[in-house]
């Protein structure tokens, strides 16, 4: 594989931001980026243009042209990209950003993806699957989750894990009396746009309310970002109904979420198994602001904490992390070392500049089959 190429790639996302960091790594490397993305341009925006759904943006995206391209995290531009491989044959990397089945069941129940109920979905996502030259997880357990599923692509699965902006994270400045008063502050960070994502954070309530039984001074901060009123109020109602309310507290959709983390004493994170997420970023964030952790032992929860060194990793079980949580408050020296693991930990194994190394490879290693350079 010749290092001294220099592509042109076409990143086709949902927005900006699914791609933006990756691209300017790429760029720094002096290959081409251009990212096409739905939202509307707030004026002039250098190597962004906006495209659209539909069969006349899909002709669009046959006219240009790139030695490649990557699209992450939706649906219909991997569709796009699987038509534009089957025309002009012009390679492309998918990644899926989540156990993409799972992902399309939960919007399945909204009516406005009634596509997805139907027996069309599967076919096209094994469209994309068979067209794309490579299938790239965020992580080790969604690329597992690929080959049992589709056995047949498994020669063209890995992973690679994303990085996250830690200069955000480090930006943030704890907040004075944002918790309920209290001695230990206790953090969720969750999206709860689904129904599956809310029975974690269900879990997580009732392994707070058994803290109390056990008379800690302790409260709760849920930060969820969701879009979904009624999983909103669902989640309001069973915090109504606690008899430990008044140290239960719920933010929507906050834009401080940095400055939050930096205010916690300790962060809680469950998914369930059959949930879409196969890296959770807010665990990662929390990681990356130096707060001791417990997660649950689902999705890619343990490629992110190693149990007993960066943080503690239990059962799905509101009783295990009931007991995980009362372990670290009891013990601020190991509480102390876990939280300095991991803000070391998550820089050296969740960067961009390794995640842009290992991109540039594979994008190397696929246009080298197609083009003669």
């Amino acid at each position: 594989m010749k290092s001294n190429i220099k592509l042109n790639i076409g990143f086709w996302v949902p927005r900006p931001s699914r791609g933006t960091i990756l691209a300017e790594k790429l760029r720094q490397k002096g290959h081409k980026v251009i990212i096409y993305h739905f939202n509307p341009i707030n004026g002039e925006e250098e190597n962004v243009k906006q495209i659209n759904y539909g069969i006349k943006h899909t002709l669009e995206l046959l006219n240009t042209r790139h030695d490649i391209y990557y699209t992450a995290h939706t649906f219909v531009p991997a569709l796009q990209l699987a038509i534009n491989k089957l025309i002009k044959n012009k390679p492309f990397i998918f990644n899926p950003g989540g156990v993409i089945w799972e992902y399309y069941k939960e919007r399945s129940n909204n009516s406005k993806f009634n596509l997805l109920k139907s027996s069309i979905y599967p076919k096209i996502l094994n469209l994309i699957l068979n067209k794309a030259d490579s299938i790239i997880g965020n992580s080790k357990f969604l690329a597992g989750k690929f080959i049992e599923k589709y056995p047949q692509y498994q020669n063209k699965i890995t992973s690679i894990y994303n990085g996250i902006n830690y200069e955000t994270i480090d930006s943030g400045k704890p907040i004075s009396n944002l918790w309920p008063k209290s001695k230990i502050k206790i953090l969720s960070v969750l999206t709860l746009n689904f129904n599956n994502k809310t029975d974690g954070a269900i879990l997580l309530i009732k392994a707070f309310e058994e803290l109390c039984e056990r008379n800690l001074d302790a409260s709760y901060l849920i930060a969820a970002k969701s879009s979904n009123i009624k999983i909103l109020n669902n989640i309001k109602l069973i915090i109504k109904k606690s008899k430990f309310k008044d140290r239960i507290l719920l933010l929507e959709n906050r834009t401080d979420i940095p400055n939050i983390l930096k205010s916690a004493d300790l962060f809680l994170y469950a998914t369930p198994e059959n949930s879409s997420d196969s890296l959770p970023r807010s665990l990662l964030e929390a990681q990356a602001a130096g707060i001791p952790s417990i997660t649950t032992n689902t999705t890619g929860c343990n490629e992110i904490i190693n149990h007993n060194q960066n943080g503690l990793i239990v059962e799905y079980n509101k009783s295990e992390i009931a007991k995980a949580s009362l372990k670290l408050i009891k013990d601020p020296t190991k509480s102390l070392e876990m939280a300095n693991n991991a803000y070391k930990n998550v820089r050296k194994k969740f960067n961009w500049d390794d995640m842009a190394n290992n991109y540039e490879k594979k994008f190397l290693e696929i246009s080298e089959k197609y083009h003669k350079y």
